[in-house]
């Protein structure tokens, strides 16, 4: 990165060079961005199926209803 901001104040073209490093960027970002999700979903029970309960608690008319839209 330093070669290519050396190369810029150089050359005088720092917007080529600085749209460059903004694609690198996002890049670098996507592809961490990818690596911390699958780390995140990694573990040895995350093939597993899992269980879901929704319940209005004690919230009334409208929770009960909610619940039942969830549910649906």
């Amino acid at each position: 990165m330093d070669l290519l901001l050396e190369m810029a104040e150089e050359g005088g073209a720092i917007e080529e060079v600085a749209g460059e490093l903004d694609a690198t960027l996002e890049g670098a970002k996507t592809t961490l961005d990818d690596l911390e999700f699958k780390v995140m979903l990694g573990g040895p029970s995350d093939q597993m199926g899992a269980y879901l309960q929704i319940s209005a608690g004690a919230g009334g008319v409208d929770a009960c209803d909610w619940a039942s839209m969830l549910m649906r």
